[in-house]
């Protein structure tokens, strides 16, 4: 955090003297010089003579993707999908969207879904390449959107230059309200914005139930009482909750 902040002042300061109370000297001037080579600032050679030849070379090779600070991972099943990439030295990029089938991970790995998801085997929905003609020591802020238009768990993954990164994106989000009656566990889904899901199933324990006439789901007592991971499924979404599974002499 200190290393982007610095960058981002020192880009737009002659010299990184203000900082020299704070900050090791000698990291500072090189600092320096990669914030105004990274931002087209000036003449990148000349710049060059402020850092150690090798140096200067690592950082004309090194290939940057990564996610600006302010890009969201979580949006509204409504809302438009949009993602800030910082990329340097990489003329082509590959940006692949994937679909991930959420409810059957939740059901076999009982966890959440993260950026190692495998994805061999698994077909791209949206495949796109940009190419990029600026110098490898330039490092620009790409905006990206993506039509994702239905409530689910997507991966993005940005290939380029050896180097890949993932994005990993959620829209709409299913939460559970649960009571105890004397059948059981009456379940009511809500959506994102506390809405009523109706058509929503339960998946408990390798077994799926589907709601009543009024959109309620009854899960039995268990024999075995204890926290309880549940898979909340309304269309093609889904989301994984916990609950603590009751039994029968629960008053």
């Amino acid at each position: 955090l200190v290393r982007d902040l610095l960058l981002e002042q020192l880009r737009g300061a002659d010299t990184p003297a203000e900082y020299l109370p704070f900050v090791n000297d000698t990291y500072l001037k090189h600092l320096h010089v990669e914030a105004k080579v990274a931002a087209g600032l000036g003449d990148a050679e000349a710049w060059a003579s402020g850092m150690p030849p090798e140096m200067f070379r690592r950082l004309r090779e090194r290939v940057d993707i990564d996610f600006a600070a302010t890009s969201k991972t979580r949006f509204r099943a409504d809302e438009a999908v949009r993602l800030e990439v910082m990329v340097k030295n990489v003329p082509s990029l590959i940006v692949k969207v994937f679909e991930i089938n959420a409810a059957n991970y939740y059901r076999e790995k009982g966890r959440e879904i993260d950026t190692d998801i495998n994805l061999d085997g698994l077909v791209a929905n949206e495949e796109k390449t940009h190419s990029y003609d600026e110098s490898p020591l330039r490092r620009m802020a790409r905006k990206f959107e993506f039509k994702l238009d239905k409530p689910g768990v997507y991966v993005i993954d940005f290939i380029g230059g050896g180097k890949s990164s993932r994005a990993l994106i959620r829209k709409g989000r299913l939460q559970s309200l649960v009571t105890t009656t004397p059948g059981g566990q009456a379940v009511t889904v809500l959506d994102e914005k506390n809405r009523k899901a109706n058509d929503a199933t339960v998946w408990l324990s390798g077994k799926e139930y589907k709601p009543d006439e009024k959109g309620i789901v009854l899960l039995p007592f268990s024999n075995e009482p204890g926290r309880r991971q549940i898979v909340l499924t309304r269309g093609g979404a889904s989301s994984l909750d916990t609950i603590t599974h009751q039994g029968e002499d629960y008053q």
